[in-house]
């Protein structure tokens, strides 16, 4: 007998039927009395019956859920014979089926590889299956769809794919949806039905398959009720349109009756709940209001304010879950609510999960978010996939980086950095090199730290900790690589190399440790994630162990199980706060309702699902004869249903919230149920709670840190009115005088209040870093003289970049220094000298001395990828244009290289390279001279120094005046005071400072020239620039070439006889000024380093700053937007001015 139980939401549909069966259940002990509840309400109506039973027991009542259902029926019937598929099985085989057949399908072939994508198919053939669609039915789909091709082209493919995935299963394994049918076809043999009463409660719609079921039960059960969601003011048998709330229960109810009608099930008295205000809502009028009028027209405004409702505005969703939170506190400190008496909605509980779970967990709030969740970021997972990745990737870094980084391997995190920066640097990649010992370190990496037998015994320890990583490393090759061909064997070495890394020993090590740190959801997670995992490895065997595959197939099938598997969490304790989302929500009976996220991204929001087939796609097949799942506009209205279902739970108090903006600042907007909830209760008012008095917010002391920094921030950006910055003084003085917060609170107001305070290292310290003895190059002065916190950051604290493997443009500048120096040292060794070797010799040269170095280059680098080797080949057409250059330009005067790689070690003697900062203090400067040419005559010598830059480089006076170009006016220095020593009978006069720019550059020819005419252009383009001495004598010694023009010096010599100026020249006493203001500046800036001087003040200036290509930009904190935070502006003034600043600063005496 068919009976239904019609009424609205809190109308008592379920306690009727409960207590009805229950007394039953008394007076016929002998029958069998069931529930059928989805599977989220199974455990709350087991309880619920539990209490209302006058015995507290429920011996011949049961409460189970379809799947449940079929388990008992089976267990009692004797089983089926073929396994049952879970979700994951389906896409394990989808899998392997979906590469077999890849070539017959046209349109989905080319997206099998996404992540995600086979279970979008198998999310359609589980839709088919379970709205009872078929193969034949299929086709016939197909040519209603002929017109529409795209749609047309998508289920032809997804048919290949249904009938692939029935011939591998048929005769080996059942579906859910299969398990419903045979489920259809046992319950004519099951004793637990024949004759029993059955409950269906708490649903909404039933799949074709499920009324196939239902309509096998109506045979059989003695008594059949349903519990149908109806306004008691209804008609529940009166046509309506889909737009009317209750449409859903119609379209069920009409179903409902077909079964029975074929089925020749008699119909039972039907209950009507008519009573209004429902039951549950009886001491409330507002709600009551809200449960009768809600989505129904024409709508009645409620008069008066209404009790029990509040509707507030936030600024963004985290102060959503925090008000949420607040008023959950309140709700339990002054009215006495338990957290098991309130539920909280999300509009989207994936958007909002995470500040829910931050702002409850602030306040101290026990909650239970219902909802299972991925696996993909365990670190098991993880283990499994980057392990099969290593090996697939042929231990490409990256590939091993994020093997080490698991967190499940033998190797600590310090172990892990070490290793992946010396791989990084070394370029170690391929199984061959990582077989083999590591032998060496980088050359930095050598005595980094300290010196000497230190230093031997530190790099001794790091290769002994680096090799032991290695092997750990290796262990995946030992299992992994060469698994076999078959899915079995795989599945073998994988669990053999899981078990080796005692993985499970591992994970409950975490679980542990979660439990301790009171993480009870994750502790479960890492609980059931052991077994999941094999489990799955047992599937794959069992569904394809004999499938041979590659191990990118094997890799991509565990991928599609991954995806597809759910760890559940359970409540950890009865007084909870339960969140859930609209549709699954495990709320049954509670007294307080907080639903967040009510704008219009959520409600309607995108009703779409997704998936293959798309919104339109639905829309059309709509009008076939066969019926799918929801199109989105069906969902939009089912979604009202739940809008209704959840809002009238609460049997008391309904709190409503919207935000203004997302977490990424996008601008919100109210869901058009605000407006309806505003006209249902005109008197209502909108709480906008963009400010709030700061002690109305404080819930716990944890709270008060949140509070007090937000108070502080608007208090320093001279926002916060005086009435509140009373109220902050009153909590920041309270927090302060409090022991457990007084640290915290300390912090806050130095972070409040942060700006740059100038400071400098105290001398202790400043000694122990530098010591009284300063080593370092003119680079690092002028550094220092850049930003001397950045000289801080990179000299002292020795933090510098990871080093990476690879041929950047500071390499091809050392590697161009390398071989000019090697070609320079060769040609010593022969006949020649730089201005008379000839083509063919130099060219020979070279190439000799290029080999040698850039193999020995950077751990060979530059014959490691093609790109490296091309630049290979542009170095030597670079190299080759400089050597005939440079001899070029040699043979233009009477100048001869004299050193080449004049290093400052040779120079120890001279003052110039040894500077006396103070009685105690010495400053050595380190670095070598490029190159070093002399003109000698009788009582004098011309000295010339040339600098090498593969970068373009020009003398700038206001650079030097500021100390952060120093370098070439010291090698002057040193090469005067060298030749100085060397020769004390002659006079040493400077003849010029130049930079030669090594490159190879590109012309831009207006007329077609011969190559002669090329090179001379070339020829020019690379002639150097610096300072040149002005006396006409030591021009013509640096280059007599004829003509206006000259050749080996970027002069051009006017009609009247003078040269054009062009900044190249000066005279004897400036580059005399010059050399002596660069000393004393080497002596102030040695002097502040020793002085402990780190301030933050890096220069800038029109065209450059110190800090566009500073490593440490997100080290240092500068902010110029904090007070405190100024970069030295440098004036851009004139030679003449420099260098009478000069003279006042030299007082004169040059």
């Amino acid at each position: 007998m068919l009976s239904f139980v019609f009424g609205g939401s809190g109308s008592g549909k379920s306690s009727i039927l409960q207590e009805r069966m229950i007394r039953e259940s008394m007076e016929h002990p002998e029958k069998k009395y069931l529930f059928l509840v989805p599977d989220q309400f199974t455990m709350e109506t087991q309880r619920s019956l539990v209490e209302k039973h006058p015995w507290h027991g429920i011996m011949n009542i049961d409460v189970l859920s379809f799947g449940r259902l079929s388990y008992r029926v089976f267990e009692e019937t004797g089983g089926v014979s073929q396994p049952v598929l879970d979700d994951t099985g389906k896409n394990l085989i989808l899998r392997i089926v979906a590469d077999r057949l890849k070539p017959e399908l046209k349109v989905l072939g080319g997206y099998l590889k996404k992540q995600g994508y086979i279970h979008e198919i198998k999310s359609a053939i589980s839709e088919f299956m379970q709205y009872g669609i078929g193969l034949a039915e299929l086709r016939k789909i197909i040519d209603f769809s002929g017109n529409r091709g795209a749609l047309a082209g998508k289920l032809k493919d997804l048919a290949v794919l249904y009938q692939g995935f029935e011939d591998y299963i048929r005769d080996h394994y059942l579906t859910k949806e299969e398990s419903l049918q045979v489920l259809s076809n046992r319950v004519a043999k099951s004793r637990l039905l024949r004759g029993c009463s059955i409950v269906f409660d708490g649903f909404t719609v039933f799949t074709p398959i499920q009324l196939q079921v239902i309509r096998e039960i109506m045979k059989t059960a003695e008594n059949v009720y349903f519990t149908l969601l109806f306004d008691g003011r209804e008609d529940p048998w009166k046509e309506a349109g889909e737009h009317s709330l209750f449409a859903l229960s119609r379209k069920t109810l009409k179903a409902l009756e077909k079964c029975a009608e074929d089925t020749g099930t008699d119909r039972g008295e039907d209950i009507f709940l008519r009573e209004v205000p429902v039951p549950r809502l009886k001491s409330m009028p507002a709600l009551s209001h809200l449960e009768q009028n809600l989505f129904r027209y024409p709508q009645k405004s409620f008069s008066g304010e209404p009790q029990g409702i509040r509707l507030a505005f936030l600024p963004g969703m985290q102060q959503e879950a925090r008000y949420a939170a607040r008023m959950i506190r309140r709700l339990i400190r002054e009215e006495g609510y338990c957290f098991r008496d309130i539920g909280v909605v999300c509009g989207s509980l994936e958007n909002y999960e995470t500040v829910i779970g931050s702002e409850f967990s602030k306040l101290g709030i026990p909650f239970f978010i219902d909802q299972n969740r991925g696996i993909l970021l365990n670190p098991f997972v993880e283990f499994i996939r980057s392990a099969l990745r290593l090996v697939s990737q042929d231990f490409s870094a990256d590939a091993v980086n994020h093997y080490i980084r698991t967190g499940l391997t033998e190797l600590s995190p310090e172990t892990a950095d070490e290793l992946d920066n010396y791989i990084r640097e070394m370029g170690i990649r391929g199984f061959g090199r990582w077989s083999r010992m590591f032998a060496g370190l980088p050359k930095e990496e050598s005595g980094r730290k300290s010196s000497g037998e230190d230093a031997e015994k530190e790099s001794a320890d790091l290769l002994v900790r680096l090799n032991e990583a290695r092997e750990e490393v290796l262990r995946c090759a030992v299992f992994l690589k060469g698994m076999g061909k078959t899915a079995s064997e795989k599945v073998r070495a994988l669990y053999d190399f899981i078990a080796e890394s005692r993985i499970q020993e591992k994970l409950a090590a975490f679980e542990r440790e979660f439990e301790a740190h009171g993480d009870l959801a994750r502790a479960r997670e890492y609980h059931q994630i052991y077994p999941f995992i094999i489990d799955l490895l047992s599937e794959i065997v069992e569904l394809s162990g004999e499938e041979e595959m590659t191990d990118q197939e094997f890799a991509d099938l565990l991928d599609a199980g991954f995806s597809e598997m759910r760890v559940g969490t359970i409540p950890q304790n009865v007084d909870h706060v339960t969140v859930g989302d609209m549709q699954r929500s495990r709320l049954k009976e509670i007294r307080v309702l907080l639903f967040i996220g009510i704008d219009d991204t959520n409600i309607p929001g995108n009703a779409s699902g997704g998936g293959i087939l798309s919104d339109i796609d639905r829309e059309f097949l709509q009008g076939s004869e066969y019926e799918l799942a929801p199109s989105p506009r069906q969902k939009m209205y089912t979604q009202r249903l739940y809008l209704y279902m959840n809002l009238t739970k609460p049997s008391e108090k309904l709190y409503m919230t919207w935000a203004g903006c997302d977490q990424d600042g996008k601008t919100l907007r109210p869901a058009y149920l605000i407006e309806i909830i505003k006209k249902l209760y005109p008197d209502l008012i909108i709480e906008y709670l963009e400010e709030e008095e700061i002690f109305e917010r404080l819930e716990t002391w944890e709270d008060s840190y949140d509070y007090a920094a937000e108070g502080l921030r608007e208090a320093v950006a001279g926002r916060l009115p005086a009435e509140r910055e009373s109220l902050l003084l009153q909590l920041l003085r309270v927090m302060r005088e409090r022991d457990e917060t007084a640290a915290e609170t300390e912090k806050l107001l130095r972070s409040a209040f942060a700006g740059y305070r100038e400071t400098r290292l105290p001398g202790h310290l400043a000694l122990a870093l530098c010591g009284d003895h300063l080593v370092g190059s003119i680079t690092r002065l002028e550094i220092f003289a850049a930003c001397a916190y950045e000289h801080f950051l990179k000299y002292e604290l020795k933090l510098e970049e990871r080093r990476e493997f690879g041929f950047e443009a500071v390499d091809m500048g050392n590697l161009f220094h390398e071989v000019l120096a090697g070609f320079s040292e060769r040609l010593t060794e022969t006949e020649y000298s730089w201005l008379d070797f000839p083509q063919e010799e130099g060219e020979k040269l070279l190439r000799e001395v290029l080999e040698e170095r850039s193999a020995a280059y950077g751990n060979a680098v530059l014959y490691e990828t093609a790109r490296s080797r091309y630049a290979l080949n542009r170095i030597g057409r670079i190299l080759r244009r400089a050597v005939f250059t440079l001899q070029h330009q040699l043979r233009q005067g009477q100048f001869t290289p004299k050193e080449f790689e004049m290093s400052f070690s040779t120079l120890e003697d001279l003052e110039s390279v040894n500077v006396a900062l103070s009685e105690k203090e010495k400053l050595y400067l380190v670095g070598r001279i490029d190159r070093l040419d002399t003109c000698e005559e009788d009582n004098v010598c011309y000295v010339k120094v040339i600098d090498y830059k593969s970068g373009k480089n020009n003398f700038d006076i206001v650079a030097l005046y500021h100390g952060l170009q120093l370098q070439l006016v010291t090698y002057l220095n040193a090469a005067l005071e060298y030749e100085e020593k060397r020769q004390p009978e002659k006079e040493i006069v400077p003849a010029g400072i130049l930079y030669y720019h090594i490159d190879d550059p590109i012309l831009e020819l207006r007329e077609e020239k011969t190559p002669e005419e090329i090179n001379a252009e070339l020829r020019k383009v690379l002639r150097p620039t610096g300072i040149v001495n002005d006396d006409e004598g030591i021009i013509e010694r640096m280059d007599a070439s004829p003509g206006p023009v000259k050749e080996a010096l970027p002069l051009t010599r006017k009609k009247d006889g003078s040269f054009a100026e062009n900044g190249l020249l000066m005279s004897r006493e400036n580059i005399d000024l010059v050399s002596s203001y660069a000393a004393d500046k080497l002596k102030e800036l040695g002097g502040g380093i020793l002085d402990g001087e780190i301030g933050m003040h890096p220069y800038s200036r029109t065209d450059r700053e110190a800090c566009t290509f500073c490593p440490y930009g997100k080290v240092c904190g500068f902010d110029k937007k904090l007070p405190g935070y100024e970069k030295r502006v440098l004036p851009e003034e004139g030679r003449e001015e420099i260098l009478e600043k000069m003279r006042e600063r030299c007082g004169g005496s040059v």
